[in-house]
């Protein structure tokens, strides 16, 4: 984290908490004490100085320390500059706090926020004289209260807020926001909307737990004890998927067999069909089923609320092709306004009717497929020539959107690493550039179990080809960066990593737009958790990866299945013991807990119980060195759990 302590001498911290009546610090949940730390280790991990908590009720013009009670009427605020900050501030992962107060000691106040979509996360102001107390503070100062009031608006008060607007020189929230997109550059009142962990949602939170607790009990840095306070909370509150989080990332570190939490993160593939038939990609029209997800079926997710993110496709598929997407967007973004959807997509069928209408400003982003940067390239790889209609679309797109002025979505784009196109990569990010897209990732092509006529084999995979990889591979660097493309992409052969059987591709964030999708972590430090971090395989508590079924080999009763990881276990049929039926919400917790889901948490404590997840714990899945035994293993797991 970045220190900021020789830049804030002469300056005092101050985390706002939210507090809508009256707070008794001794009366406090212990739940909600350990929040408040974990917010203020936060904060004093970035700035390296004291940070002190109050409990602010600006309507009615109070402010409690939390440590000591209420503020004291007499206390002297002397010349200095004063930082005020939310929790949503301390979510972010390099807030421009040195530039805030470079700015507050010029001007006398600053802001930081997000202009697009109203939200407030921290104020500097500077103090040119000493002030005797609040009264006078607040009346030499007239901003004060509503300052205050900003930052611990609560999501009922958002409307009103974001109406306010902002002073002209509000910061952008960081070097990691959306609204440094590139692609909308010069679009003036660009917008956006909040999202599941904007603060006016986190205030929220806050505000339940501070002042109507649902646990009383002492949780004692008990990991376990803390997850029945913040289940307790969730089943009450208004907004539930922040607990449902706070509870799953004790349930990952913990490594809980049967996780308390539902995944905060849920894909589902609205249809098993597509529209191409890629060399890399298993799919094949012969075996695809032409179900489509309707909007009566979403409408039975009421787990929803519950989620944080809700990715429209899973597996093979291409959600376009369903023609009821343009319909399911809308109800899902009105019904569940804190829910952060994405999508991926060949791209053919943007131009659908309302289609592109439809996903701005509600479909935070999406990933299109791209491939190739030349025509001839993509023709080989997917195997029609339609790579000038996928550009024409993903540049119509860009184009509503700045003509709209939204910033949602944001625009990626993806190639899949073979031999065939690795001559392309360093051609990348200018075609990103042109398109409109921020964002570019590289994955490397997986080959485990293909060599089907007209299907690439273990032959075109990166290990094969390193290292022409290794030739080219800074060269794209430098062209994402002169093109102000984000970039994710595996590294040279003698840099390589490997974690959970995937290479780890680091990510270059020359859009400046990435952010930590897994921040509420963050609040829990004061728990005593008996592992490091990233001890299990995450996509065993975080995602369910819900796909469609085929039509050889499986049930035909059933059209959707939970499959475990995007790993070699993703190939196994599972859809006799994972039947995703758009269960109520107590039917997916229920399937989330399935026996061989189970069988697979349980094998990350102990070795020898998957031999799969043994391979992947130590090796590159991809490397076809690791096909062979993968095959073997795969074989056998699949003897017992397939149909």
């Amino acid at each position: 984290m970045p220190t900021y302590r020789n830049r804030m001498q002469g300056s005092r911290l101050f985390l706002v908490l939210p507090a809508h009546g009256f707070i008794i610090p001794s009366q406090l949940a212990d739940s909600a004490r350990l929040l408040i730390e974990g917010a203020r280790r936060q904060a004093e991990g970035f700035l390296r100085m004291h940070v002190e908590a109050l409990a602010v009720n600006a309507r009615e013009h109070r402010i409690w320390r939390i440590e000591r009670g209420k503020f004291p009427a007499a206390f002297r605020f002397l010349s200095k500059t004063y930082l005020f900050m939310n929790v949503g501030c301390l979510l972010m992962d390099a807030p421009p706090f040195s530039q805030l107060m470079r700015q507050a000691r010029k001007s006398g106040i600053a802001w930081i926020g997000e202009k697009s979509n109203g939200e407030t996360h921290a104020v500097a102001v500077s103090l040119p004289f000493p002030v005797p107390g609040l009264l006078a503070l607040s009346r030499c100062f007239k901003p004060f209260w509503h300052m205050l009031d900003r930052l611990s608006a609560c999501a009922d008060e958002y409307t009103a807020h974001a109406t306010y607007g902002f002073p002209k020189d509000v910061l952008p929230p960081g070097p990691c926001s959306i609204e440094n997109s590139p692609s909308m550059s010069g679009v003036r009142g660009a917008r956006s909307r909040p999202w599941g962990n904007s603060p006016s949602y986190l205030n929220t939170a806050l505000q339940e737990i501070l002042m109507h607790p649902a646990y009383s009990h002492p949780v004692n840095r008990d990991p376990y004890r803390m997850s029945e306070a913040l289940e307790a909370q969730g089943r009450l509150s208004q907004v539930p998927w922040i607990f449902n989080t706070l509870v799953n990332e004790i349930d990952y570190r913990q490594g809980r067999v049967k996780p308390q939490s539902l995944p905060p993160e849920i894909h589902l593939s609205l249809t098993g069909r597509c529209n191409l038939e890629c060399r890399f990609c298993s799919y094949t029209h012969s075996i695809s089923r032409p179900d489509f997800v309707g909007l009566a079926a979403i409408q039975k997710l009421d787990a929803l609320r519950n989620i944080q993110t809700f990715r429209l496709h899973s597996g093979l598929g291409e959600p376009t092709v369903n023609r009821h997407l343009p319909d399911i967007i809308p109800y899902l973004s009105n019904r569940f306004p804190h829910l952060a959807m994405n999508l991926f997509t060949n791209g053919l069928l943007l131009n659908r009717p309302g289609l592109i209408q439809a996903m701005l400003g509600k479909v935070r982003w999406i990933n299109v497929s791209l491939n190739a940067a030349t025509p001839g390239i993509w023709k080989e790889v997917c195997q029609t020539d339609q790579f000038h209609r996928v550009c024409h679309n993903v540049r119509e797109l860009h184009r509503e959107k700045r003509m709209e002025g939204w910033l949602w979505p944001l625009v990626h784009g993806s190639m899949v690493i073979t031999a065939a196109n690795i001559v392309d990569l360093p051609r990348m990010p200018e075609l990103c550039h042109q398109l409109g897209v921020d964002r570019l990732t590289l994955f490397p092509f997986f080959a485990l179990g293909y060599g089907n006529a007209g299907k690439y084999g273990p032959d075109m995979t990166l290990e094969v080809c390193r290292k022409a990889f290794d030739a080219v591979h800074q060269e794209t660097v430098d062209r994402a960066s002169d093109y102000q493309v984000t970039l994710e992409m595996p590294v040279p052969m003698h840099q390589a990593r490997t974690a959970f059987g995937m290479e780890i591709r680091p990510v270059n964030d020359f859009a400046h737009i990435e952010s930590n999708e897994w921040p509420l972590g963050r609040l829990l430090t004061g728990l005593d958790f008996d592992h490091p971090s990233g001890k299990y395989c995450h996509f065993l508590w975080r995602y369910a990866a819900i796909g469609s079924t085929h039509n050889c080999g499986h049930s035909p009763d059933e059209t959707h299945f939970l499959y475990p990881c995007i790993g070699p276990l993703s190939s196994v049929d599972l859809s006799r013991h994972t039947p995703f039926r758009f269960q109520d919400q107590k039917g997916l917790m229920t399937l989330w807990r399935n026996p061989v889901f189970t069988l697979l948490r349980r094998a990350q404590h102990q070795a020898g119980l998957c031999e799969v997840c043994d391979i992947c714990r130590s090796k590159d899945t991809r490397d076809p060195e690791e096909f062979s035994r993968l095959q073997r293993v795969v074989a056998r797991f699949a003897a017992n759990y397939s149909c």
